[in-house]
């Protein structure tokens, strides 16, 4: 059942290998094309609180259904979402007397890219649908019974939901199930079901309602987790011509597992939508320091085939030249092929343009890369028709991982300066489809994002959006001057230990007997081209955060970056504080795992998982543990003198490195 409530060390690097945006990078990319079903995600009370980010982050997600669970139905006929939200009372909506922003917030979900909003009846819990049964047996559904009023009175004042789903999971009285559904299509729902078992009771009831009123069940969201783990919407589960979509969980899976089990199913029956249970496990939070939420609907497109619409744009033109194709941003302007030349050098990449007058821009595209192990995948972009903010970049790796990056784009008009965005190129004017120009300024942008070296790139997945486009990109390994920090004079702690070592039983990393493995991290990690010097074994090896200054060496750097973990729980909003030799100050905000406990915070890569750890008594922990990466990037106009850490014991530094 699914539904229960200081020396300098150069290394050598292998040079930058670039990729530019051409009708080759067109033959040989996949850019998808939009799929004719669903990609649904179920929630219960973030999705009607009124909490302003929530909405947005569905409104934004990538995600065409919201699927708001659940409505109980009372005896009476009285509906109530999850006992705590009443909706309808003797034939009323009272909804407003709780939660009156609702109905607007989900308009608001509907101007993204949610085109669908679907109530879900019912749950593993006993009541709805016998309800429902003594209801429909009583007074049948005729305009004067109470479930006719009330979903009338639901529809005058909550017009944007287009659908009720069933979730019956104990009922299955398939005569009151249909005369309800077929009531609720005259009422002009349409109706989905949400089985995970008892597939001939549920091709029953959707058969004899389409065949009372054609059309009414469009749709099955086939639960493929918890209790119906196992099921495959390609097996013992066909409705005809009613499209099946399976979901997952995301307790159970990543998004790059799901996206392998949506692309499995779509080669074996070409599902054509999918959904994920559960908003409520992961509103607000961040994978791979991305948004989590988009990271899923970007996962289950990308697994139907797509998504996306968009992919070959028209978007330089030499200057003169009259076009009808809409160029960069389908208002008829396009940059300037004079102006931008061939080639753009940015952050020490050349990037090379597709050909003018071609399709030369990516939107909306998962492109495919060509293999290999890097450190940072850079672009040329912009967004249009206003600023696009928190949009989705998936770089897929082969071993089936992900690394997910939220990033802001600037309109091409209108610069910004978000986090993470340089202005790469600046524009006297642009081009016009009549063949003029709009004599203004107008920018190109530059983003470097940091990937995982030690997997091999397979694709990069583009934000679900037309108004985010690529110009060109780069895959490198640059050359990195790295200062290694010396922490000698600051540890603290002894977390590193050999393995069979034994240590007090309040020692360790975690102040309760468990540590690294000396055996395991060695004397140095080497992660995303940065080397990193830890401690000896069984000493004090270990920075417990305590407020403390750390002096770095003197020097002009571009980032710092460090190896840490938090410990007894997650240590969000940590703060870090770079001094300069003038007085001036950096600080940064860091939320930190647990160690055991990856939350894929922004800013936080995995830089090593461990199959164990040791305990106080020389034996092994035999779970899976973690040490993260952050970067701080610094004014490299500056001299560095030192880094204050938290006031907050829970948080260790195993080693720092400055990079130029």
């Amino acid at each position: 059942m699914k539904h229960t409530k200081v020396g300098y060390s150069r290394l050598r690097r292998k040079p930058a290998l670039l990729l530019f945006v051409s009708a080759l990078a067109f033959a040989c990319g996949s850019a998808h094309g939009q799929a004719t079903g669903y990609t649904g995600i179920y929630g219960g009370g973030p999705m009607y609180k009124h909490v302003a980010s929530n909405i947005s982050e569905i409104e934004n997600s990538g995600f065409t259904e919201v699927i708001v669970w659940s409505v109980e139905v009372n005896s009476v006929g009285d509906l109530n979402l999850n006992g705590e939200f009443p909706l309808t009372s003797g034939g009323t909506y009272v909804g407003n007397n709780t939660w009156p922003s609702f109905a607007a917030d989900l308009v608001t979900m509907k101007q993204g890219t949610p085109k669908r909003i679907t109530l879900s009846i019912g749950s593993s819990n006993v009541g709805d649908f016998q309800d429902i049964k003594a209801l429909v047996n009583a007074q049948g559904t005729g305009s004067g019974s109470i479930l006719y009023q009330d979903f009338q009175a639901l529809k005058a004042a909550l017009p944007s939901v287009d659908a009720i789903d069933f979730d019956d999971e104990n009922s299955y009285d398939s005569a009151s199930t249909v005369a309800f559904a077929v009531m609720l299509g005259k009422l002009g729902y349409h109706v989905t079901i949400s089985p995970y078992t008892n597939a001939s009771y549920w091709t029953s009831v959707v058969s004899q309602t389409n065949s009372q009123l054609p059309g009414t069940v469009d749709g099955v969201h086939l639960q493929a987790y918890s209790g119906g783990a196992g099921n495959s919407p390609c097996s013992g589960w066909s409705f005809g011509s009613v499209p099946v979509y399976p979901g997952l969980w995301d307790s159970d899976d990543t998004p790059p597992q799901m996206q392998s089990q949506m692309s499995s199913w779509h080669s074996q029956c070409t599902i054509t939508g999918g959904f994920l249970w559960l908003y409520d496990d992961i509103a607000g939070k961040t994978y791979n320091g991305g948004n989590e939420t988009a990271a899923y609907a970007s996962a289950i497109n990308a697994g139907l085939g797509g998504g996306t619409t968009t992919s070959g744009v028209y978007g330089i033109y030499s200057d003169g030249t009259a076009f009808t194709t809409g160029g960069l941003d389908g208002n008829g302007y396009a940059y300037s092929a004079n102006l931008l030349g061939t080639s753009q050098t940015w952050n020490g990449d050349t990037f090379s343009f597709g050909a003018a007058n071609t399709a030369n821009a990516l939107s909306s595209s998962t492109i495919n890369l060509t293999q290999g192990q890097y450190s940072e995948l850079s672009m040329l972009a912009t967004g249009l028709n206003g600023s696009q903010a928190a949009q989705t970049f998936m770089v897929n790796y082969t071993d089936g991982t992900s690394t997910v990056i939220n990033q802001s784009l600037s309109d091409w008009f209108s610069p910004q300066s978000y986090p993470g965005e340089s202005n790469a190129v600046t524009m006297a004017y642009r081009n016009t489809s009549s063949g003029s120009k709009d004599g203004r300024t107008f920018y190109l942008y530059g983003y470097a994002f940091p990937i995982d070296s030690t997997r091999t790139v397979k694709s990069v997945m583009l934000p679900n959006n037309r108004n985010v486009a690529v110009l060109s990109y780069a895959l490198s390994n640059p050359s990195i001057n790295a200062a290694s920090v010396s922490l000698a004079s600051a540890f603290n702690k002894t977390s590193l230990y050999n393995d069979g070592a034994t240590f007090a039983s309040n020692g360790g990393v975690d102040g309760v007997g468990d540590a690294y493995s000396a055996q395991l991290l060695g004397s140095s990690l080497e992660f995303n081209d940065v080397l990193y010097r830890f401690g000896n074994a069984n000493v004090a090896n270990d920075v417990s955060a305590s407020g403390q200054a750390i002096t770095l060496p003197s020097g002009q750097f571009s980032a710092l970056q460090l190896l840490a973990a938090a410990v007894n729980g997650n240590q969000t909003s940590q703060t870090f504080t770079v001094t300069y030799t003038d007085g001036s100050k950096s600080t940064f905000t860091q939320s930190i795992s647990d160690w055991f406990s990856p939350q894929s915070y922004a800013g936080e890569l995995q830089a090593a998982k461990l199959p164990y750890r040791d305990t106080s008594s020389g034996g092994r922990d035999s779970r899976t543990f973690y040490l993260y990466n952050y970067k701080f990037n610094l004014n490299n106009s500056k001299t560095v003198k030192s880094i204050q850490l938290p006031n907050n014991p829970n948080v260790q530094v195993m080693a720092i490195t400055l990079v130029q």
